[in-house]
């Protein structure tokens, strides 16, 4: 695939204490055919005592303390360093395997000028463990924020589709390999202390601008978790920043949710047997039992986000 406009991109890269995944993280972005002057690599590290700093060195990676430690408040610094014409979010524990996986895509938004980016697909191998095929197939991870997100209208194209939601509407995307289109980004976003995704791909779609593009034949694998123990520290961690945002009276993609939406979807995820059902439909349509997991999911992040919710209310 060429690309006559190689446009300049910088990788965001959120660590802490994250050797065992920073160095297959960052041989994908080594391995793409692209001019290497025409990446830039930020490492926004939060303290790492291990040798996180020491294996990005010997990727020419730009090291930049994230004294706040938190991924968001890192990703922040990062957006507001960077000059070059794009910046795509990726997370330590991403691996892209694909050396053309770059061009891909920038393909889509040198052609599509109102998106709102370039999302890669979740890859699955069977060498991949229960969970992490299970999240893949998800897209994403969190059972519950799934259900929120409105279905977009997919339009077709030669090499990407294009998701198209209403204005107005839920998007849950932009880390993980997530390219964005920075001319939104500098337009619209209010330069603050954190970048956190899912609250900024809603508002943008709030001002009208609701469509991303997804490449074909793309994908990151995400180490997502290691054990059933590793999801619920993850679940309990999301439930935490929400109690944390709310008692700080601080806007979320789900404020604008009705509360008889809110509770449908918490009722669906305590019943065990609606997810089970959707378990053996997904697992048939896409060959593969990881999915079987989703009841047991969706039941331990209903009661740990109701805990959550049912905590800030008696705080307020």
């Amino acid at each position: 695939m060429e690309i006559i406009n190689q446009p300049s991109l910088t990788f965001i890269i959120p660590t802490l204490n994250s050797e065992k995944d920073i160095k297959e993280c960052l041989e994908g972005i080594a391995i793409q055919d692209y001019p290497k002057n025409k990446i830039k690599i930020f490492i926004m590290d939060g303290g790492s005592k291990d040798k996180t700093k020491e294996i990005a060195k010997e990727f020419n990676c730009y090291i930049i303390e994230n004294p706040k430690v938190i991924a968001e408040y890192g990703k922040a610094i990062g957006i507001k360093k960077s000059k070059s014409d794009y910046f795509i979010l990726l997370d330590s524990d991403n691996i892209i395997e694909d050396s053309l996986w770059l061009k891909k895509m920038i393909h889509p938004i040198l052609i599509e000028k109102d998106i709102i980016g370039v999302e890669s697909q979740f890859g699955t191998k069977k060498e991949m463990s229960f969970l992490n095929r299970y999240a893949a197939l998800m897209r994403i991870a969190d059972p519950i924020a799934r259900m929120f997100v409105s279905k977009p209208e997919i339009i077709k194209k030669d090499n990407y589709i294009i998701l198209k939601h209403k204005t107005g509407e839920r998007i849950v995307s932009g880390a993980n390999g997530f390219l964005w289109n920075k001319e939104l980004v500098n337009k619209f976003w209010d330069k603050g202390e954190v970048f956190e995704e899912a609250n900024f791909t809603t508002y943008l779609c709030e001002e009208g601008f609701c469509s991303y593009a997804v490449p074909n034949d793309t994908y990151v694998y995400h180490e997502y978790v290691k054990n059933l123990r590793d999801f619920i520290k993850k679940r309990r961690k999301i439930a935490g920043k929400f109690l944390n945002r709310k008692t700080k009276k601080i806007n979320t993609w789900l404020d604008n949710l009705s509360l008889s939406k809110k509770i449908l979807v918490t009722l669906y995820c305590l019943s065990i047997i609606l997810p089970l059902l959707e378990a053996i439909k997904n697992s048939i349509r896409d060959k593969d039992t990881a999915w079987f997991i989703h009841p047991v999911t969706c039941f331990i992040t209903a009661v740990l986000y109701t805990y959550s919710y049912v905590k800030w209310g008696v705080r307020g």
